[in-house]
């Protein structure tokens, strides 16, 4: 995506010519061109993307909610029972499973074991990315890019993850770099091979490939017929078939089941888009939901500004290249469109394999406006994109020295198993059973008496009543965790507290990042007067 006399552009910022008059104002944006062209940049912003990524996976924090649930599966099920229906309304590819289900029984049921396939894709795709850059955007724009593909939140959070999301990257990835070629000339029959087996894996290991595999096809196609007719889209066919093949299985094993789910579907009903557009509401979801995946799952504190930087990029790349523009936001069209029949959300975590495409979109508008208003003022170049990457670079940096976890429920649980008494209750918060269940059997936990909450969605009524069947006993240990309502000035958990602070004394309190355990005494009087209203 070269622009008319960028190469003298390059010389001048990889030696900046400083005169003896040059004003320390100047100086500075000189300086930042010139680091902009070092060629061992890139290479340093993709390894601290990777040592981001490795840090918070040596961290070894507790499953949270999501992680334990699809842990849960893997217990106690062969490797021909991962092809059902999941429990606790997860859904994988069976292909991850089976990884997963393999290092489970032969390297040991640690968090770490089974994060250390997510993270090793994480890893292998800083790399992929690294050379989509270099293929994909004019020289001082690989920097920018390989910046904020390594702080960008969430890529980093589920790079250590016990979910596929890292997978659905890497594979996305792989196979945008495999049809690149063909943008230039036909594909050889060792890449016509390799990008056939690819496509005929990969909706194994990530239900997003799917979409990948739809949108560069779509292109790949488009681009043969173009050039040499039907003469050389014949070459693609033996391609299409087979990965037609790999689709067609696993939508059939897997994937029509998830998309009739009535759970799944309420869930991520928001991230459908409305087709037809009824009103105007519906129809601005199609102009809201692309930006809003520059704050999640892109991570950015000004998404309008990312949205727009892309937007630009979009148009200076079908300027100057328009079918590799159309390759990378291939992925993007077929996503809304099966969003648009329901079969697969758009938004959220499940958009992360978007993510590559979009941030070089990014990267590209920031140097469209570096190009534009540099000799001017290049001020407002840098400005814009220190802009979209200062807030991930920050906080980023300061998880990488002190990594934050998410739902910390083990470190309670071995305080737990240490205190607990004979004749002792627990009663489990709803959403914290799934990483109780995954870590009783750690701490001899699994036998204790317990109940389990009925709701996590704030139904008072479900609420009392468990606390109407827990009655007036000496001791009950409560455990909470992935509380509802969490970001909120009162959750679910404040209920609790209020109700058992009239019923009773609290004999211990610990807490935990995401996590929390109470133990009372529901048989004697409380110390002191409750509140008078409830939370």
């Amino acid at each position: 995506m070269g622009r008319r006399g960028e190469s003298a552009t390059l010389i001048d910022a990889s030696e900046p010519a400083e005169s003896p008059a040059a004003s320390p104002a100047r100086r500075v944006p000189d300086r930042a061109l010139a680091l902009l062209a070092s060629p061992s940049l890139p290479v340093l912003l993709t390894l601290f993307g990777v040592a981001l990524r490795t840090r918070r996976f040596l961290a070894g924090f507790s499953f949270e909610v999501a992680e334990a649930m699809l842990g849960l599966n893997l217990r106690g099920r062969s490797y021909a029972a991962l092809l059902l229906p999941l429990d606790n309304e997860q859904g994988a590819p069976f292909g991850f499973l089976w990884i997963s289900r393999f290092a489970l029984v032969h390297l040991g049921e640690g968090e770490q074991v089974l994060r250390a396939f997510p993270w090793l894709c994480s890893v292998v795709a800083c790399g992929l990315f690294l050379a989509l850059a270099r293929r994909a955007l004019p020289r001082l724009a690989v920097p920018w890019a390989c910046l904020l593909f390594a702080i960008s939140p969430d890529l980093v959070l589920y790079g250590s993850t016990f979910k596929a999301y890292s997978v659905d990257v890497a594979l996305s990835l792989g196979v945008l770099l495999l049809a690149w070629p063909a943008l230039e000339a036909p594909l050889s029959r060792r890449r016509l091979v390799g990008l056939a087996l690819l496509g005929a894996l990969a909706p194994f290991f990530s239900h997003a490939s799917v979409l990948v595999l739809a949108g560069v096809g779509l292109t790949l196609a488009g681009v043969a017929w173009r050039r040499r007719g039907m003469a050389e889209l014949v070459r693609l066919v033996p391609v299409g078939v087979l990965w037609s093949v790999g689709v067609a299985v696993l939508y059939e094993v897997q994937f029509a089941g998830l998309a009739r789910d009535g759970y799944l579907l309420r869930y991520w009903a928001p991230d459908f888009a409305p087709f037809p557009p009824q009103d105007v509401s519906e129809l601005r979801w199609w102009f809201d939901a692309p930006f809003r995946l520059f704050r999640e799952p892109g991570g950015f504190q000004f998404p309008g500004l990312a949205g727009a930087l892309a937007l630009f990029g979009v148009v200076a790349g079908v300027r100057r290249r328009a079918v590799a523009t159309v390759l990378l936001l291939s992925p993007v069209a077929v996503a809304l469109l099966a969003s648009a029949a329901h079969q697969y959300p758009f938004g959220r975590r499940l958009a992360l394999f978007l993510m590559p495409s979009l941030l070089v979109l990014v990267a590209h508008g920031i140097e469209e406006l570096r190009g534009a208003e540099w000799a001017r003022s290049p001020v407002i170049a840098l400005s814009a994109g220190l802009l979209v990457a200062l807030d991930p670079l920050l906080s980023q940096s300061l998880r990488f020295l002190q990594p934050k976890p998410l739902e910390e429920i083990r470190p309670l649980l071995a305080g737990l198993a240490q205190e607990h008494r004979p004749g002792d209750l627990l009663y489990v918060y709803s959403d914290a059973r799934y990483a109780f269940d995954w870590y009783a059997p750690v701490y001899g936990l699994d036998r204790v008496e317990r109940r389990t909450g009925r709701s996590a969605e704030a139904v008072w009524s479900d609420d009392l009543a468990d606390l109407e069947e827990i009655g007036p006993r000496p001791r009950v240990w409560l455990l909470f965790s992935h509380v509802y309502g969490r970001n909120d000035a009162h959750t679910e958990e404040d209920f609790f507290v209020f109700e058992l602070e009239r019923r009773g004394r609290r004999l211990a309190e610990r807490s935990a990042p995401g996590a929390s355990l109470y133990l009372y005494d529901l048989s004697a009087p409380p110390l002191a007067a409750a509140p008078a209203s409830r939370p």
